[in-house]
């Protein structure tokens, strides 16, 4: 059996789905040690303690069960050049802010290492990791140019982005 889940019941838009609410920072509503796989898209950054997720996570899956999660890289360049110039990671922060639906926000950028000592307390383990971008390194100079450019995009970007006043003064 295949079980979706959300704190909005609204998003779930699969026919001949069984749909439970829940909420990610509570207790999971599943006995332990009841589910074969765990799929989280996209769903550690909108939590306020990831680490408690990812234990329960853990509690309901059963013995060999397997864990399958997805988040935004914040550890990529362009994340880190953005944080650096006004100190949010990519996807988060004002311009992203949604008041109306603060489910949908943002709130906690999780990197790999983070995660990765999450899952250590725990006996799930990682087998593999994977990127959904084919990512080349360029060496030399060459990257030295590149990362001013990203650096002035960012910055120009993002200049007419934030509606924050105070946050345009550390521009």
């Amino acid at each position: 059996d295949v079980i979706a889940g959300d704190i909005d019941e609204n998003i779930v838009k699969a026919r001949d789905v069984q749909f439970k609410q829940m909420d990610l920072n509570a207790t999971l509503p599943f006995n332990d040690n009841s589910l074969d796989f765990v799929i989280n898209v996209e769903g550690l950054e909108h939590l306020e303690n990831p680490h408690h997720t990812i234990e329960e996570f853990d509690r309901v899956l059963k013995s060999g069960g397997k864990l399958i999660m997805t988040t935004p890289n914040v550890l990529n360049i362009f994340s880190r050049i953005r944080y650096l110039m006004i100190g949010y990671h990519a996807h988060f922060g004002d311009y992203y802010a949604n008041e109306d639906n603060f489910y949908v926000l943002h709130i906690n950028p999780v990197g790999f290492p983070e995660i990765d000592f999450a899952l250590r307390k725990t006996d799930l383990v990682i087998e593999k990791v994977t990127m959904n971008q084919d990512v080349r390194v360029i060496r030399g100079r060459i990257v030295g140019m590149f990362l001013e450019f990203c650096a002035l995009l960012t910055r120009a970007v993002s200049k007419r982005k934030i509606q924050n006043e105070r946050m345009m003064e550390y521009l």
